[in-house]
Formats: C-alpha cells, structure tokens, sequence
C-alpha cells in the first residue's frame, strides 16, 4: 500500500473530505488529492501535520516508503541488516573488539580528515591513505571500553 492509499485510508477513517484535510493541513484541496494519487509528495512539515490532523502514527503513513531510503554512503538496507546480524552472533569478546576497533577507527579518521582539511587541503598525505582497519588479536582491550546491552546493534527490533 502506498504513501497515497494510506493516506486515503487515514482520512476517510476519520471522516474528513479532501477539502477538509486541505484546509486543516493549510494547504490547496488539488494537493491532498495530489499527494492520495501518489502524484506529488508532501514535505516533512506537512508529513508532521498530516500525522497530527488524522492522529495516525508515522509508520502507518511511511512504511513503505522507509525501506526505499538508502542509507549514508549508498548502503541498503539489507547492507545494514546483514551487519547487523553478523554483530549479534559474535560473542562478547568478539563484539568488544568491534567496537573498541570501530571507535579507534571513527576517531581516527575523523582526526585524519580534520589533518587533511587544514594541512593539506590539495592532497591526502600518505601516511593517512594506508589501511589501518585491521583486528589484531593480541591487543588487550580496556577494561574501560563499554559495551552497552542496550546499543543498537543488539536491539532485536532494530
């Protein structure tokens, strides 16, 4: 079902005509019409208006429509969720090191692109370029390096 359908559905659940959604909403009644023939999309502001107007929840009216949505870097959806599940089978140990791993990493390339920013802003230095997303088991990880029961990655509903 679409953005449209259930949209349609959400206001003719609540009694309302096209025209009255309009003017509820403040917009034009060929928009609402618009927006149910799946013609036309409303921004987020009307999005929040809609959701407000029809007391309908957001996964209602946009759950079709979320799996659509790419992530940052052109990941999918099943990009995410294949390492997410990955994730969820290590053991603690194994998780630990993933996540010590992936904070050295963030902050280092984070720094490594603040560098480059100011101090070379026409090329990447080479000691910047090498490959340091490495797991090297004899390391010992930190006693203070949390892993939180409640992080993301273990959230079964994620």
């Amino acid at each position: 079902m679409s953005f449209g359908e259930r949209l349609r559905e959400a206001r003719l659940l609540k009694g309302y005509t096209q025209k009255q959604l309009a003017e509820k909403l403040d917009i034009g009644g060929t928009t609402v019409t618009g927006y149910e023939k799946d013609n036309s999309e409303p921004n987020m502001a009307t999005i929040s208006k809609i959701i407000r107007v029809l007391g309908v929840d957001a996964n209602f009216l946009l759950q079709d429509e979320i799996p659509k949505l790419a992530y940052k870097n052109n990941a999918t959806l099943e990009e995410f969720e294949n390492l997410v599940k990955k994730y969820r089978e290590l053991d603690l140990h194994g998780k630990k090191i993933v996540d010590f791993t992936l904070q050295e990493e963030w902050e280092r390339s984070t720094a490594a692109a603040s560098a480059q920013v100011l101090s070379f802003p026409d090329q990447k230095p080479e000691h910047l370029m090498s490959n340091a997303a490495h797991v090297r088991m004899d390391i010992e990880i930190p006693d203070d390096v949390e892993t939180s029961e409640n992080s993301i990655m273990d959230d079964e509903n994620f």
